[in-house]
């Protein structure tokens, strides 16, 4: 129990660095930019070439580390990743970005580690964020972070959701949209539906350009709705986020769901099987299906 705990404590911390989000990497050196350009190109094993070979040159590089860092984690070489992350902040100790990235790494090395190693790697992360943070109280990525340990871990490694709000609540002067949605998350995780949808119409009609916050966004209002049997309400939100996102199975699968607990039973088929002609394996969609014609059968 306690695995699957910090498990579903690591991966729902939000990213830094991902695999399927890449964002660019720029550097005024202009050998190191040559390597990421290579690297915003999606074409990480030349620039892990390029990288390495400037390390051959001058091993105490912690810029070249940091990238290569970046690197091998979109190779999925996680171990060589924290590796040469950890150099970067052993040559240098006061770059915020190099210790938020290495709390990242550690959450994600966190996701597959055996028991006995989470709590050591919870720690790691929470001490990099910190460290971050003393370094540079502005950098939103940390913030995220130790906003995200406060709230996903367990109590027995520091978790508390009154630190998550209060991290949570200073970022939103740094990226209002970051910070919002994670209160609305807490705050809708605690059963407190007003604050939650408070916040929610904060974020009303601020621009995003995001798609992904904008997603998190629906979903987590429509669950708010939801849960006050708003469901009229919550099937617009739903459908928002199936028009940003109509590829993506999960949209369907919520709205789906909405229209299933709202007694729509034949426009709750018509979006499991939208889910499943994207995702054919989603058990998800499949038992809410069944459930959908065995409750529509019974009303006929």
């Amino acid at each position: 129990m306690l695995k699957k705990i910090f498990t579903i404590f690591i991966i729902t911390l939000c990213p830094i660095i991902a695999q399927n989000n890449i964002d660019s990497l720029h550097s005024s050196n202009k050998n190191i930019q040559e390597a990421l350009n290579y690297y915003n190109n999606g074409d990480f094993n030349t620039a892990k070439i390029l990288l390495a070979n400037i390390i051959d040159g001058n091993e105490k590089n912690s810029e070249v580390h940091y990238y290569l860092a970046h690197t091998q984690f979109q190779l999925k070489n996680l171990d060589d990743a924290i590796e040469e992350c950890e150099r970067a902040v052993e040559l240098d100790n006061n770059n915020a970005d190099y210790h938020a990235t290495l709390g990242q790494l550690y959450g994600e090395d966190a996701a597959d580690a055996s028991i006995f190693r989470l709590p050591s790697l919870a720690s790691k992360l929470k001490k990099e964020a910190e460290t971050a943070l003393k370094l540079n109280s502005n950098h939103i990525d940390a913030r995220m972070l130790l906003a995200n340990f406060y709230f996903q871990a367990p109590g027995i490694v520091g978790g508390s959701y009154d630190k998550a709000i209060e991290q949570a609540t200073i970022a939103t002067k740094l990226d209002e949209w970051q910070g919002r949605l994670l209160l609305i998350r807490i705050y809708n995780k605690l059963g407190k539906y007003d604050e939650a949808e408070s916040e929610c119409k904060l974020l009303e009609g601020k621009e995003c350009s995001n798609t992904e916050l904008q997603l998190v966004y629906y979903n987590e209002y429509g669950s708010i709705l939801l849960n006050k049997n708003l469901f009229d309400e919550a099937i617009k939100k739903y459908k928002m986020a199936v028009s940003l996102a109509p590829e993506k199975s999960w949209t369907h699968n919520i709205l789906g769901n909405a229209y299933l607990q709202k007694g729509q039973y034949s426009e709750a088929i018509t979006e499991f099987k939208n889910a499943l002609s994207i995702n054919p394996k989603s058990e998800y969609a499949k038992e809410k299906m069944e459930d959908a014609n065995e409750k529509m059968a019974k009303k006929k």
